[in-house]
């Protein structure tokens, strides 16, 4: 009776269980989208909460951002596989709310004041 065996893998045959730098960088691109919303929804109702309760400073706002962030972090759904249409409409997606950003700023600084005159009201 004899027993075969096959010979151990040698150390450079043996995968990196790591994915590498380019898949890691696809996968973020893939996720940008969803974790910006993510960002973006708890930054403004922090910001909400806070004018409400009179408590509008950045020592409260941006820990309680940052700790309701890491709190949901895992909430945001899981990425596509990161295949190139993903990376690309990904891309695309990021590069419309960039322009969108670029062309809304100068309004950012508006100050608008409606002031109503008070004769409408002896109609």
């Amino acid at each position: 009776m004899r027993a075969e065996t096959t010979p151990a893998p040698r150390a450079s045959r043996l995968l990196d269980p790591r994915p590498s730098v380019s898949d890691r960088l696809r996968r973020a691109v893939v996720s940008a989208p969803d974790r910006l919303v993510l960002l973006l929804f708890w930054a403004g109702l922090v910001v909400a909460v806070a004018l409400l309760i009179n408590q509008f400073r950045p020592l409260v706002v941006v820990p309680a951002t940052v700790a309701l962030v890491i709190a949901t972090w895992h909430l945001a759904p899981r990425p596509v596989t990161p295949s190139r249409a993903a990376v690309v409409g990904s891309l695309v997606v990021l590069a419309v709310a960039l322009c969108w950003i670029a062309v809304n700023v100068t309004y950012a600084s508006r100050y608008v004041v409606v002031t109503r005159d008070p004769g409408f009201l002896t109609l």
